[in-house]
């Protein structure tokens, strides 16, 4: 056999072999991250769990204790935190579980930053009703822009990520 048609061919084997291992680690290594991550995945739905659980409470105390005429301004910000923290934090595991129930464990790890941000959007929206309800400027055109601006701000991230 000739050198030069020999060459070549091992050079293409060793190609296709040095590939396939590259393959099988990328696989094997994005395997464990997935088996990490499903461990952060359980203690990072906890933590959404005590902040809504804790901003629950905080409203309650607040809607119970507390006059909306007398607490003035910084009470008010203090009112629209609190229900920005539960409304966050009540969207982002509702939305968890839904991507949990509809692509599995899996995509749920690969897109918890996806649901993290919408939920916060989310959230952003509802306490923008709020704000504009409680300042009595709150009409339906108004609405839709609110709505429209959340919705550039999520365009404006999925295509960075795209």
């Amino acid at each position: 056999m000739d050198l030069e048609t020999l060459l070549p061919q091992e050079l293409r084997q060793s190609e296709i072999l040095t590939e396939e291992y590259h393959q099988r680690r990328f696989f094997r290594e994005a395997k464990q991250t997935i088996k990490r991550n499903i461990m952060t995945l359980k203690s990072y739905i906890w933590g959404i769990r005590l902040v809504a659980l804790f901003s629950l409470i905080a409203g309650i105390l607040a809607i119970l204790y507390t006059d909306p005429e007398k607490i003035g301004t910084m009470g008010l910000v203090l009112f629209y935190l609190i229900v920005f923290f539960f409304l966050s934090s009540f969207f982002n595991a509702l939305l968890l579980w839904v991507r949990k129930k509809t692509l599995g464990n899996k995509a749920v790890v690969l897109n918890i930053n996806l649901s993290f941000r919408q939920g916060m959007l989310l959230s952003i929206f509802a306490v923008g009703l709020l704000v504009l309800q409680s300042l009595r400027l709150l009409v339906w055109w108004d609405g839709l822009l609110l709505l429209a601006g959340v919705f550039i701000i999520e365009l404006y991230f999925l295509s960075r990520t795209a």
